[in-house]
């Protein structure tokens, strides 16, 4: 066994010595004519902290070219300030620059399709990233904790966005997403609590659950086409002042405005047979609510603490349940 340990403390000595140059401490491995960067191995006689990745390398008298990040390949590398990719990657694996928290750039090449799942996951220093247009998914938790970024562009080439992608990074101000886009997914851009303004996709069919809350959006206009909004889909959005939406939203879910303390203006559509329980509870700058024809139902707790309520404008065929305006003290019910 002393033996073996012995080669391996030779072998990564020889490694660190003949590192005198950045290319020569990248890690690879090797498939046909195609070389995958996975790993780096630091030397205090190059510089490690700005790393240029070849686009091609020699072994052996035969060239490589460079086309794809292993998984894994930089996790939580937590010395490495820049990292530049060369062109000719095609692929980035899953957790490839996970928990590099003082990365602060990074290039995206051109011809990359996927981000995977937690490719840049707790990279808290990093500031601006550039999705190039090639870009068709984005896969779960890629920059979840990304918590310097402040501006988000999703190229329109993106079809879709997994739960919990943007979760967490708590200075993005500004999200314009892709107008391909159908679904925003569960937490996608949950805990971004700077969030003031988002752009939505033109195709819009469903915000999912949790999909936006603890945001501070100041006011949400659901593009004509969606029908779905889910449960606690904005909950906790204190910024939030007005909600408009168009008429194709069939459901609003549990507690999807809940919380939201200065709404005043909702235009519910008239597409809804039900405001579920929670709903609106805690929206306590609510002053005049009008219930469109279409509302069969109001669950217990819908209004909840809306304690500043002072009128509600409803059909008198619409059921209002036990407990739907608890602890609504002063408004009242006009019949139209």
């Amino acid at each position: 066994m002393k033996g073996y340990n012995y080669i391996f403390i030779v072998a990564f000595a020889m490694l660190f010595i003949c590192c005198t140059q950045q290319s020569d401490c990248f890690q690879f491995t090797f498939d046909g004519n195609e070389a995958v960067v996975c790993g780096f191995v630091p030397s205090s006689r190059i510089d490690s902290t700005h790393l240029i990745i070849p686009e091609t390398i020699e072994r052996e008298g035969k060239t490589y070219a460079v086309t794809k990040i292993d998984e894994n390949a930089f996790k939580n590398y937590d010395y490495i300030v820049t990292i530049t990719l060369p062109n000719s990657i095609k692929e980035i694996g899953e957790g490839a620059f996970c928990g590099c928290v003082s990365l602060d750039s990074i290039n995206i090449p051109d011809g990359v399709t996927y981000l995977p799942k937690n490719a840049f996951k707790d990279c808290h220093n990093l500031k601006e990233i550039i999705i190039p247009n090639s870009v068709t998914y984005i896969d779960e938790c890629a920059f979840e904790n990304c918590t310097s970024l402040k501006l988000l562009k999703i190229p329109n080439n993106v079809k879709g966005i997994a739960s919990g992608a943007f979760r967490g990074c708590s200075n993005i101000i500004r999200a314009e997403l892709s107008d391909s886009i159908t679904i925003i997914e569960k937490e996608v851009f949950k805990g971004c609590k700077e969030l003031r303004s988002v752009k939505f996709p033109r195709l819009l069919k469903e915000i999912d659950d949790y999909a936006f809350c603890d945001c501070d959006i100041n006011k949400i206009n659901i593009p004509d086409g969606a029908k779905r909004i889910g449960v606690s889909a904005f909950e906790g959005c204190d910024g939030l002042e007005a909600v408009y939406m168009f008429n194709s939203v069939t459901t609003i879910e549990e507690a999807a405005f809940r919380g939201c303390r200065f709404i005043k203006t909702v235009k519910l559509s008239d597409s809804l047979a039900c405001i579920e329980s929670e709903t609106f509870r805690f929206c306590n700058h609510f002053e005049h609510v009008f219930i469109p024809q279409g509302v069969q139902v109001i669950r217990e707790d819908a209004f909840a603490n809306c304690e500043y309520i002072k009128s509600l404008t409803i059909s008198p065929n619409t059921t209002i349940e036990d407990m739907a305006f608890r602890d609504c003290p002063n408004f009242e019910i006009f019949y139209y």
